[in-house]
Formats: structure tokens, sequence, C-alpha cells
């Protein structure tokens, strides 16, 4: 996580140029459409996994792809506005829930 919070860092000022060109909207029009294909690409990936549904794509394809829809959305998302102190918080809350459910410490 801390080379994605260097490259973020390194690169703010062009991070604004892009808000201040584009604006909020399309930005968020951005977000909603790489959201969908990161949901494909993880899609694609588990059926590269398991092998039931086959598809033309082998596993490390698929999870470059995964990799390079995570970094659009995140690039959206950090565009966007989103809020690290608030994603944080809901953070703890989600993983302390997920171990509670599967009962792991």
């Amino acid at each position: 996580m801390k080379y994605i919070v260097r490259a973020l860092e390194k690169n703010a000022d062009k991070l604004d140029a892009i808000k201040k060109k584009i604006g909020k909207e399309e930005i968020l029009a951005g977000l909603a459409e790489e959201a969908a294909e990161l949901s494909q690409a993880a899609l694609k990936y588990r059926r590269a996994l398991n092998g039931v549904n086959p598809t033309p794509i082998d596993i490390l394809t698929a999870d470059e792809h995964l990799q390079e829809e995570m970094a659009d959305t995140l690039l959206n998302a950090v565009l966007a506005g989103v809020d690290s102190c608030f994603v944080a918080e809901v953070l703890y809350k989600k993983i302390n829930r997920w171990c509670d459910r599967l009962g792991v410490d």
C-alpha cells in the first residue's frame, strides 16, 4: 500500500489538474465504469481459478486484469474525493465483522 500512497502523493498536482479539467460528474461516471470493469475482472479471475466455466485467459492474465482494474477504480475513487479517514474506520469495522462471522481471531 505504501507504493500506492507514494504514487498518489508524487502525482498530486496532476490529479488536481485532472479534477479541474473534467469535473466531479465525469469522475463519478468514470468511477462507476471502472467499478463495473473491476467486478467483471474479479468474476473472470474466479472462472480462471476454478475452471468450472472455462475462460480463454489464464490465471496470470486474469490476475493482471484484476490488478489493473483495481488501480483504475482506486484512481477514480481518489479523484472523486474518497475520505481516507472515513474509509479506514469502515475497514476496521468490516474486517472485525468478517472475522467474527468466520470465527477468526
